[in-house]
């Protein structure tokens, strides 16, 4: 796949890419090996996961990353969370096609459960946990769709990076939404005091943001929201989950209330992320940083007046030419103004 280059270099272009600030990735570390299988490699796409569309391979891959950040950070885990961490080891090696992986994990399995059951004396459901909640998929807007996707103009695709390698080829990456992955019981989030709930909606926060980032605070709390089996936000419980945001180590927040990951340098970062309108990714959620970043983009291209604004919102996917998207595209743009006079 990356013919003799070590398969590292992929993460290094792949951060380049985006405006990371570079580290170097060691082959046996589980957190790069999980970002290989569940992020999209450039022009590679998703190389690890089978064609039957289940995604079985990002789905275990991203609620495995959210446990290897926990244990990370010296969270403890309950006979539940260790039994569930084995299965998503499981999981993952299954899809991958590593039937000798896979046993050895169920082994692992096995074991958990005699211990369990010797020393704190729990049944085997008691072990297991109750089944945790996985959303169905968000309706459709009852708003119009257009007939077409609005998609981006092809030229935001282009990078102007010679010095790539290419592994992963010279096409912009893409806005990739996260995948709500289960991790917890809907009534958890009341019970944000408890250190297991807190290190789990902390480990949540990393990852998205990491996935995601930047990110508004309000999306990125209704992700985690939808890990704990919950599809809506009321104020109290929002402001619980975005109180332990703010808590969590290697994020920050702007002024516009949007979390940008430690790897990411917000104040030198001059990427965009295009999407086309079958993403969602409403206005309100994409950061002005990133508008101004295309705003420039567009403007070292000749386009500006009224057709830079129409062409920032195709870029992001957005067919709704409202009065809040342009009055947000316009404000990013002045922004951008502002930084330049």
């Amino acid at each position: 796949m990356l013919g003799s280059a070590p398969w590292t270099d992929a993460l290094v272009e792949l951060d380049r890419v985006r405006g990371c600030e570079p580290v170097t990735f060691e082959a046996n570390d589980p957190k790069a090996q999980l970002r290989l299988v569940t992020e999209r490699l450039g022009q590679l796409g998703y190389p690890f996961e089978p064609d039957d569309g289940h995604g079985s391979v990002t789905n275990s891959g991203l609620a495995l990353r959210v446990t290897v950040c926990r244990l990370a950070q010296g969270s403890q885990f309950t006979a539940p969370e260790a039994w569930r961490a084995y299965d998503l080891v499981r999981q993952l090696l299954d899809a991958l096609g590593d039937s000798e992986g896979a046993v050895a994990a169920s082994t692992g399995q096995a074991a958990l459960v005699e211990l369990a059951s010797e020393q704190e004396g729990l049944t085997l459901d008691e072990i297991r946990g109750p089944e945790l909640v996985n959303l169905p998929a968000k309706p459709r807007s009852k708003r119009k769709e257009p007939d077409q996707p609005v998609v981006p103009a092809s030229e935001v695709w282009d990078l102007p990076f010679d010095s790539l390698k290419r592994l992963i080829g010279r096409r912009r990456p893409a806005f990739e939404p996260w995948v709500a992955v289960p991790v917890g019981q809907p009534d958890q989030l009341s019970r944000t005091d408890q250190p297991a709930v807190r290190d789990q909606i902390r480990a949540l926060a990393l990852e998205i943001a990491k996935f995601e980032g930047p990110i508004h605070v309000h999306r990125l709390a209704t992700l985690i929201a939808h890990s704990f089996g919950v599809p809506r936000l009321f104020p109290k419980r929002s402001v619980d989950i975005t109180d332990q945001i703010l808590l969590t180590q290697g994020l920050e927040v702007d002024v516009d209330d949007f979390i940008w990951p430690f790897a990411v340098d917000r104040v030198g970062w001059r990427q965009f992320r295009p999407n086309d309108s079958t993403v969602d990714r409403p206005a309100w959620a994409i950061s002005p940083v990133e508008i101004a970043n295309a705003a420039e983009f567009w403007l070292e291209r000749s386009v500006g007046g009224s057709d830079l604004e129409g062409t920032i919102l195709r870029t992001f996917g957005q067919h709704r030419a409202s009065r809040d998207n342009r009055r947000h595209i316009r404000l990013s743009i002045q922004d951008l103004a502002l930084a330049h006079a």
